[in-house]
């Protein structure tokens, strides 16, 4: 019998038996029984969903209609001082189309413009033929080592979410990191893997963000509990490199069936030759012309630059070739159209090393997690400095937040400066530069709309109210006692409050309330915090409402069902060792998980007797670290690991120096803990990555 005849059998059993309970059964105490019934009739009719096109969109509006359906059969509730049953509270199609759709974009319409603006960012990069060759040159520098780029990938994408928090702010490089990978012959689960899985782990295994965790850490500090931004940091942290670990694991073993592979070497995907007719997009910049959209039956085309003054900056020297490119079994146009020619990169390549050093200095919860407030003194000095009694700057400026306190509104002015300033290095047009933008605006149309969906269907269940009558339903069956069924019960639900709201300010605020007041105990409290921070972000891996999730699928148009079938294992995996990490609550327990998933990790990817040792050796370091607990001896330890870990991965001696002064500098930071020494020494630590990566990307 064919899979979906099973479904659908499985769906009509599932549907007779909850329409009979739907109105057979009005009882409050039955409230969880339906909503079991509902879910899995939804989960249902989602693994029926076909179709070639906007896959991901198609899933959201499903789910919208789900959340809107729910509304009819469940009751609602509040909670302020105590619970409160409200009754029935349904979805009318007015309510929806005019009044939800107008809420969201009242609220969150500027994320939904600042997709437009990164689509209309990467809209101006395609006009440059010269970020098509800073592609290929990243490309050929990582022939050979694919593995470790998308490692590198992934743990670096982890971290900044984990640190900085505003993980939709990462979009900015996303189509970047793409390109590499799709141009490096691996197909779009790998790259949605690579950029929607690590980014979503550094969510699940938050640090210092407070973004994330704001309002968990304040609900649960107001139960009387010692709770902070760095409450149980160290299991945390665990967390975090558990996730990172394991999505590396499955990504690398997924990207063994997706290559294609010629002696080992990952290949570029098909390109059809230079004489083929094609249908082609030409660029071509001079002084008098900067674009040129064409449809040829040739691919070449031979331009002059008419400048007397040849400048390198220039997006072309001699010729264009333009070359049509295969990538798959979709219609991603991601990847720029494929040059010939000589081209200048360093304005691009500076553009996002920028990007990148504003980014994360932005978004470091400087003063709100680790009590540093210099940022905020020099930007309020810049503002009130005067000139001729004239307070200049903070004129010009305006209203400026400080690094620290950025919000995803900071980022749109940044990307539309970097658009200026490439039009004017590249000597494009004014008009193009504008049509240019437009051009990728529109291209970014679907997923900003989803953005604006996902806020609908958190409008929905806020407005709405029956998901606390399901929470509730959960909860009180561990009758206030936080015991090792409590914590299941904890994580399911934190799971599902992630399904209906996506945001953790919601998610957090829809569930932590209620919770405190059933579990009194606020000894507990930090294991709570623990379980719901992570099953929060583990929820995010598979959500259909989960915002950078289907973002990317929807962008590289891949389905949940490819999604899952690359994700399953590692999802199910996490979710155990998570609920096994709070059962037995131990720090040894805790790192003894992330080092055996380590171990996996090198003995499963690396064949080299050297690498395993070293994996060895590093087991043995981060265990003295946990027997000495002492900040001097942890420098040392870090630092040395960074310093072997640079001289094990190149025989280049410039990253090799480069690695040997960032391990010197973590070594000092934190066996000093002394606050302006730490500010240096992540500024510095940020410009040494930025240097690697500048070297890697000029020296292809």
């Amino acid at each position: 019998m064919e899979k979906n005849k099973i479904v659908r059998i499985i769906l009509a059993i599932v549907s007779i038996i909850a329409v009979i309970v739907l109105e057979c059964v009005s009882s409050s105490r039955f409230v969880l029984a339906k909503f079991i019934l509902l879910f899995l009739n939804f989960i249902l009719v989602l693994t029926l969903t076909k179709g070639n096109k906007h896959k991901a969109l198609r899933v959201l509006l499903l789910t919208i209609l789900y959340l809107g359906l729910f509304s009819w059969f469940l009751p609602a509730a509040s909670f302020q001082t105590e619970f409160t049953k409200e009754g029935f509270s349904q979805v009318g199609l007015f309510d929806l189309f005019s009044n939800y759709f107008a809420t969201a974009f009242q609220y969150f319409g500027t994320f939904a413009l600042f997709v437009l603006v990164v689509g209309g960012f990467y809209g101006v990069l395609h006009m440059i033929p010269g970020y098509r060759t800073l592609l290929d040159r990243m490309v050929e520098a990582l022939r050979g080592n694919e593995k470790l780029f998308v490692a590198v990938v992934i743990i670096l994408l982890a971290v900044i979410t984990s640190v900085c928090g505003m993980q939709l702010g990462l979009l900015i490089f996303f189509p970047f990191l793409a390109s590499i990978i799709l141009l490096l012959g691996y197909d779009k689960v790998v790259a949605a893997l690579t950029l929607a899985g690590s980014t979503i782990v550094g969510i699940m295994g938050t640090t210092i963000a407070s973004t994330n965790i704001t309002y968990l850490v304040q609900t649960l500090a107001s139960g009387g509990a010692d709770i902070s931004f760095n409450t149980a940091i160290g299991t945390r942290t665990a967390i975090l490199l558990l996730g990172i670990i394991l999505l590396i694991i499955a990504t690398l073993r997924y990207m063994k069936k997706s290559a294609t592979v010629t002696g080992g070497v990952a290949a570029k995907t098909t390109i059809e030759a230079a004489d083929t007719p094609v249908i082609i997009k030409e660029v071509e910049v001079d002084n008098s012309k900067t674009v040129k959209k064409t449809t040829k039956k040739t691919t070449k085309k031979t331009t002059k630059s008419r400048s007397k003054n040849s400048n390198k900056a220039l997006a072309m020297e001699n010729e264009v070739i333009a070359v049509k490119e295969d990538f798959g079994n979709s219609d991603c146009d991601i990847v720029p159209t494929r040059v010939g020619g000589t081209h200048t990169t360093f304005p691009i390549v500076l553009s996002f090393v920028l990007m990148l050093i504003i980014f994360v200095l932005a978004y470091i919860p400087w003063n709100t997690s680790l009590g540093i407030d210099f940022f905020d003194k020099i930007t309020k000095s810049l503002a009130e400095f005067k000139i001729f009694k004239f307070a200049l700057f903070g004129k010009i400026l305006g209203t400026t937040n400080a690094f620290g306190l950025w919000t995803i509104t900071d980022l749109i002015p940044l990307l539309v400066i970097i658009c200026l300033f490439l039009g004017l290095v590249y000597r494009v047009r004014f008009e193009d530069l504008v049509q240019g933008f437009i051009n990728g605006a529109k291209k970014a149309m679907v997923p900003a709309a989803i953005v604006i969906l996902v806020y609908v269907g958190l409008v929905i269940v806020t407005f709405h109210g029956y998901q606390l009558s399901i929470y509730a339903s959960m909860l009180d069956l561990a009758n206030g006692h936080f015991n090792v069924g409590a914590k299941i019960l904890t994580a399911l639900a934190t799971m599902f409050a992630g399904l209906f709201n996506s945001d953790p300010t919601y998610v957090f605020n829809a569930l932590t309330p209620y919770f405190t007041s059933i579990f009194t105990d606020n000894s507990t409290y930090e294991q709570a915090m623990v379980i719901m921070q992570s099953m929060y972000g583990l929820s995010m891996l598979m959500a259909p409402t989960s915002l950078i999730l289907v973002i990317v699928l929807a962008t590289l148009n891949v389905s949940f069902k490819e999604w899952f079938k690359g994700i399953w294992k590692t999802l199910l995996i996490l979710f155990v060792a998570l609920l096994l990490i709070v059962f037995f609550w131990n720090n040894i327990f805790t790192w003894g998980i992330v080092a055996l998933a380590f171990l996996c990790l090198v003995f499963l990817n690396c064949k080299d007797w050297i690498w395993r040792i070293a994996a060895f050796i590093c087991e043995v370091l981060v265990a003295l670290i946990f027997i000495f607990a002492n900040p001097i001896v942890t420098g040392v330890i870090v630092g040395l690991l960074v310093i072997g870990f640079a001289f094990l991965i190149t025989k280049d001696w410039v990253i090799r120096v480069l690695g040997l002064i960032a391990g010197i500098l973590l070594a000092v930071m934190i066996a000093l803990s002394i606050k302006i020494l730490t500010i240096i020494g992540i500024v510095a630590l940020i410009l040494i990555f930025i240097a690697i990566l500048i070297y890697v990307a000029l020296k292809g």
